[in-house]
């Protein structure tokens, strides 16, 4: 029940909020002043029995999907070359804000078209879950090399990390459906819109292309 010299510690510093979450603490930013010196003090490499062993969160702030598309763009050619009879397009859906975060939790999907013929459709969910849009880790590492801690590694240091950015890339997708084989109406251009509708303000992201 005591600490014997030797033994693996997990080295932290004062608890920060890390507002650019670079891993270190960076000037200006907001802390815990453990022991009052006015100072950040980061992990020492020595085991502190009454040290305040902290664990993190964190909060994903995240505007309008600004940066929204629809891929492909336009889904097809002009008439003569549009989306032929009794064929489909799928179109993947990105709602990205301006620094290509996803929309919160709750965030709102329809989808329409301007074409009096053929028809539109999501794929998969309306209503947005909670996310990142990206993945996060939170590992030990060893503080000399960088790799993950392994037992005989005397300290180990807490990494959060970092990958897999969506870009706002969410797993609804977009079925553009062509007319009929039977159909025998001229060509329609078309527009397929998608609108998102976040804490009330709707926005469009938009393809276009015809039905023949």
């Amino acid at each position: 029940g005591s600490y014997d010299n030797g033994e693996q510690i997990y080295d932290q510093g004062e608890r920060l909020v890390d507002a650019n979450d670079n891993g270190v603490f960076d000037l200006g930013e907001n802390f815990f002043d453990e022991n009052n010196n006015g100072t950040w003090n980061g992990p020492d490499g020595v085991y502190q029995s009454d040290k305040q062993v902290s664990t993190e969160y964190h909060l994903l702030y995240t505007g309008l999907p600004e940066n929204g598309s629809l891929v492909p763009t336009p889904f097809s050619g002009s008439c003569g070359a549009g989306l032929g009879k009794g064929l489909s397009q799928n179109l993947s859906i990105s709602l990205a804000d301006q620094n290509l975060n996803v929309p919160i939790a709750g965030t709102t999907l329809g989808i329409l078209h301007t074409a009096t013929k053929g028809s539109v459709r999501l794929n998969g969910g309306t209503t947005l879950l909670d996310s990142y849009g990206f993945d996060l880790d939170r590992v030990l590492v060893n503080p000399a090399t960088g790799l993950l801690c392994q037992p005989a590694n005397p300290i180990c240091h807490f990494k959060v990390q970092f990958y897999q950015w969506s870009a706002g890339f969410i797993s609804t997708t977009g079925t553009v459906i062509g007319a009929a084989t039977t159909d025998t109406s001229p060509c329609a251009p078309d527009t397929v819109t998608v609108n998102s509708t976040t804490q009330s303000i709707i926005v469009g992201i938009s393809a276009g292309g015809a039905i023949e």
